[in-house]
């Protein structure tokens, strides 16, 4: 069964590629289009795919996430396929392999390992929109079942066809080029940071109890800006948050700390609030809480 759903996709790919030579010629070949954020587009229409950011910086035994947004445009209908290439030794993560008008957020983690090289790494995410709409039903069907071996197709598929050759009245291609700055870093200070997370929490969970329990705090800890001292970053990411810490680490009166907060599936931040040396905490403009290097 696997053989045949297997050979069913990759005919439907090949067909429609070698459908494409014949139809479009070397006259009418889809020009690419560069734009922000490190984007390949081909065929301007039907949807656009970006990254809040497109940069960050991690470290070995460190972590990192993007935010993926796929916004339809009004003639769009079907699904986005997505699939991920880059170095095993950061252990990429994608959480959500499809895309629709209702589910628009995916997200990218990395955990790199302690053989990651130290250098700027790219992952390559590609975005797949096949217009036809037996053909998305069929394949939305073959991803369902041989889920692993479906995404392996496709990414061979890719990486041995020109993309302008791909990109017809059949396919829509989306392609965003992410980089991980890999610092030679290290830390020894998560315990203080979860001492100042606990500190927030206990207040959130008092005052704003509309954002639930955070009594469940296991959760990926990573900093996350490395080689940035006096304001330490970190990042703690559980199932339904993003929870970024920012503090400073001199001794009263300047002991200072934030919080910001973002709901997992969601592009931006809801909430931030600051901790005062003397314990006073209040909430803050989400802009008010520091980001830098873009993200």
């Amino acid at each position: 069964m696997k053989k045949i759903l297997s050979l069913m996709a990759i005919g439907i790919l090949v067909l429609s590629g070698f459908g494409i030579g014949v139809g479009i010629g070397k006259e009418t070949k889809p020009e690419l289009q560069h734009s922000s954020h490190n984007v390949l587009i081909l065929n301007n229409d039907g949807f656009e795919i970006e990254a809040k950011y497109s940069y960050i910086r991690s470290y070995r035994g460190g972590g990192g996430i993007f935010i993926i947004n796929m916004t339809p445009e009004n003639d769009f209908s079907g699904l986005v396929f997505l699939w991920i290439k880059g170095d095993s030794d950061l252990n990429i993560q994608l959480n959500r392999r499809i895309l629709d008008k209702e589910s628009r957020i995916a997200e990218i983690t990395v955990a790199p390992n302690e053989l990651t090289e130290i250098k700027t790494h790219q992952i390559v995410l590609t975005a797949f929109h096949f217009k036809m709409p037996i053909i998305t039903t069929i394949l939305n069907l073959i991803s369902k079942i041989i889920h692993t071996r479906f995404q392996h197709l496709i990414g061979r598929l890719y990486d041995h066809h020109d993309v302008g050759f791909l990109a017809t009245s059949l396919f829509d291609i989306r392609r965003l080029v992410l980089e991980v700055e890999m610092f030679n870093w290290s830390s020894d200070n998560l315990p203080d940071a979860i001492i100042k997370r606990d500190e927030l929490i206990d207040w959130l969970e008092l005052e704003y109890p509309e954002f639930g329990n955070f009594s469940d705090k296991e959760s990926f800890a990573y900093m996350t800006y490395p080689e940035i001292l006096i304001v330490e970053h970190w990042t703690f990411l559980c199932k339904c948050w993003e929870m970024r810490i920012c503090y400073h680490v001199m001794i009263p009166p300047h002991d200072w700390s934030k919080i910001c907060l973002r709901r997992r599936g969601e592009v931006n931040p809801i909430f931030a609030a600051m901790r005062e040396s003397d314990g006073t905490i209040y909430e803050i403009n989400v802009s008010e809480y520091p980001i830098m290097f873009g993200y």
